[in-house]
This record gives structure tokens, sequence and C-alpha cells, in this order.
């Protein structure tokens, strides 16, 4: 009842009223479920107004208020208020209890970030790490590594991840257990873990379809379009349109970026340039609106550029090229200096020395779909150059590379470039149409990954 006449206190312009600290917890956690159940700018508000209401009193609950303020912000698609809540938060640090302000860090570290801030902000992510690791706390694990993935730093994120996910799942902690495994799916698919992308992504929608998180539901449908895109698969196009679908009712700005990158990266490997780049840029104005900065946060600046080279729209590509050569070096971010080299060599006319300094990058960026993506580039252009021996080495290394992955409509690309060298292929046996469900697929791909059956029991959460 308390909670209830706060929430009516404030939205009358009312004094609020002074609430006990049990009272606190409940708007606390009645705000938590709003978040994840329903609109996440309502859910922003209401943590305001509950910092607002104890920070005087009760710096903790206040800090963390603020703190859950700016995480939902971010959600809704504006990290200036994030930042704004976040460092209100932080200059409480000195009052706080450690499980507090391990949270204030995370958060601050997380909204510095994604604002392209990261040589203050990731020692506050790895701060934060470090908190959970000398603790044994679990819950919370999967916001640090979601930060972490955007800083490249993947080995620690898989650290936090793999303890998180085997407890979730051996206690039914659904909400955790959804979260992590979408985290766990991101990661693999940067990593080159493609299989075990879809089946974590797999899983993730189909635990948030059962248990009706519908916002966690709408980020779970986001990256598995996300994966389906990569994987040329054939869903692409319905998990983005439901993700989007939630997304609008509960005001999930940021769903957007990551349908319009999965529908871009579909459009580009499909070979339609002109839809891929219009959609890629509707993305661009998607984030430059939320006021982020760092650049590969979902990684849709190659494709982008690419699009835009393939599509003959040189002077766009040009200027996202210097753009995202400028995010990088500000950055130090290893993915987009590579990407960005990649590009400048299909934008050069003395290409050679570019796609040759972005295989070096990538030997210190781990993105072994990117690595490939260069090669076949680099092998293009060595092609049409009259190169044909030097271009086989590069084409047949992008397609093993993409091979590897299980980037289908890549590997295709690759193997029509050697053809075109005058290379004589193997014929392979016509790939079976697939009539599986999602979930279906997911245990196959574990299976076909040399899984056993009581392997993926525990990997599933069935």
């Amino acid at each position: 009842a308390g909670e209830s006449h706060y929430y009516a206190a404030r939205e009358t312009d009312a004094a609020p009223l002074a609430m006990g600290p049990l009272c606190v917890e409940i708007a606390l956690k009645d705000t938590m479920l709003e978040a994840w159940l329903g609109s996440v700018e309502v859910a922003a508000e209401r943590y305001a107004a509950i910092a607002e209401d104890v920070m005087g009193r009760d710096p903790d609950r206040g800090a963390y208020a603020l703190s859950l303020a700016a995480g939902t912000a971010i959600a809704a698609g504006d990290t200036g208020a994030a930042l704004t809540s976040a460092r209100r938060a932080a200059a409480l640090l000195p009052e706080l209890p450690e499980s507090t302000a391990c949270t204030v860090r995370e958060t601050l570290g997380t909204v510095l970030v994604l604002r392209g801030e990261p040589r203050e902000g990731a020692p506050l992510l790895r701060e934060a790490a470090a908190w959970f690791e000398r603790e044994g706390e679990l819950p919370g694990r999967d916001y640090v590594a979601q930060a972490l993935l955007w800083i490249e730093d993947y080995e620690l994120a898989r650290h936090l991840l793999d303890p998180l996910l085997d407890h979730a799942g051996r206690v039914g902690d659904i909400r955790a257990l959804t979260s992590a495994l979408e985290v766990r799916a991101q990661l693999e698919l940067r990593t080159g873990r493609w299989r075990e992308a879809h089946a974590a992504a797999a899983e993730s929608v189909q635990l948030s379809y059962d248990t009706e998180l519908t916002v966690q539901l709408a980020y779970s449908l986001a990256v598995l379009a996300l994966v389906e895109a990569a994987r040329g698969g054939p869903d692409v196009a319905a998990f983005a349109a439901e993700a989007d679908e939630i997304a609008a009712s509960n005001r999930l700005t940021v769903i957007g970026e990551y349908t319009g990158a999965a529908r871009g990266l579909d459009a580009l490997a499909g070979g339609r340039h002109d839809e891929a780049l219009s959609l890629l840029e509707d993305v661009a104005a998607r984030v430059e609106r939320t006021g982020r900065r760092l650049p590969g946060v979902l990684q849709w600046e190659a494709d982008l550029l690419e699009a835009a080279v393939r599509a003959e729209r040189l002077d766009t590509a040009r200027t996202w090229l210097g753009e995202l050569e400028r995010r990088s070096a500000e950055t130090a971010h290893a993915w987009g200096g590579a990407v960005a080299a990649r590009i400048a060599g299909l934008l050069a006319e003395d290409h050679r020395p570019r796609f040759e300094d972005a295989l070096r990058r990538h030997e210190t960026a781990t993105a072994p779909f990117e690595a490939a993506r260069t090669r076949l580039c680099f092998g293009q252009r060595l092609r049409r150059d009259g190169a044909r021996i030097e271009a086989r080495e590069q084409l047949r290394a992008a397609a093993d590379g993409f091979r590897a992955i299980g980037a289908t409509p890549w590997v295709e690309a690759a193997e029509r470039e050697l053809g075109a060298t005058g290379e004589r292929l193997r014929r392979r046996a016509p790939d079976t149409p697939e009539e599986l469900t999602t979930q279906e697929r997911a245990i196959a791909d574990l299976v076909a990954a040399g899984a056993s059956n009581k392997d993926v029991a525990a990997e599933l959460f069935l």
C-alpha cells in the first residue's frame, strides 16, 4: 500500500511520502517487474523518483535506484540521461557498502564505454568483475559480461558467465538464465562459435516465451535474428518482426538497432546492397540519437561500409570510414581498426598495404568472421588485378574461415570468387531443407558440434 500511494503521490506532483525501508524495497522490486515485463521508460522514471525520495536518508538505496535508472535509460535509448544518473550514484561511492558500490561502478563503466570513454569506463568494469570473483557473487554477472563484450574482453566475459549459467540452470533462476544465455549468444557470435551462439539464443527465446518475460524476449529474439542473419538462416525477418512488435509496446528503443542490423546483414549477404545500405543507415541514425560513440557495440558498421562500397555510394563509404577510423583510434578498438583498414583497402587504388594492415590487425582482434571477410575482399581485388595465384590463396583461406564458423552465404561468395579465378571446385551434395523448429535446430547444432546427450541436456534447460 505504501508503494502504491508513493507512486500516486509522485504522479499527481504531491509531496512524496517518506517510505520506510520495507516500502522502498517493495517499490524497487515492483519497478524491476515493470522493467522486465512492462515499459523501460516507465521503469526509468520510477527508479529516478525512488532515488529522489530516499537519497537524503538512505544513500545506499538512493545510489542503487539511480544505477537502475541509468540501466533502463540505456535500454530506452538515452545514454545522456543514463550518464547523469550514473554520475550522481558514483558521487555517493564513499558512503556505500561494497555490493552497491559494485553495481554503481558497473553501471557508470557501462555508460562511459558506450559513450566512447573506455579509458575511464573499462577499469570500473574490471573492478566490478573482480568483486564478483572475490565474493563469489553470481546475480548481476551478466550485466558486467555484456559490457565486457563491447570492450573486447571476451575471456573475462566468459569467465563471469560460465558459473552464472551453471548456477541459474541448476536452481531454475529463469530470469538470470535467459539473460545470461542471450549474452552468451553474443559472445559466441563474436568469437566464431556460431552453433553455440544459435543454441544459446534459441534457448533464451524459448524460456522467455515460456515464462512471459516480455522485455527479455525482445532482446533474445533480436539476438537470434542477428545469429540467423550471420548464418544465412531463413527466419531473420520473422524473429526481427516479433522483437520489434514487443519493443514498440515496451518502449525498448534499442531493439530497433539489433533488428535493423540483422536485416541489414541479411540483405548484404544476399547481395541486396542498396537495401542493406538503407537499413544500416537507419541503424546509424538511431545510434547517433542515443549518444553512443563506441564502435562495434553491435558491429553493424562493417556491414554499412561494405554495403556502401558494393552499392557504389563511394562518397557515403568514405564519410562513414572516416568516422569509424576516428572513433576506433580514440577508443583503441581493435575490431573497429581492422574493419576500417579492410574498407580502406576496398576504396584505395593501392589496396595491398591496406589489406595487409587489416590482416595484421586481425591478429589481435578476436573476430574470425571479420578476418575471413577481409581475406575475401583482398582476394576479390587481387583477382581483378589479374593476380590469380595470390587471389586463390586469400579466397581459399576466406572460404575455410567462413566454413569453420558456419557462415553459409559467405562460403558461397568465396567459392564463387574462387571459381572466377579458374579453380575447379568439387561438386557438393545439395543441402537438405531444414524442417526443424528453432529449439530442434539448437539441439542439432550442439550434437553436430560433438556434444553427447548428457552434454545437450546440461546445455539446454529443457
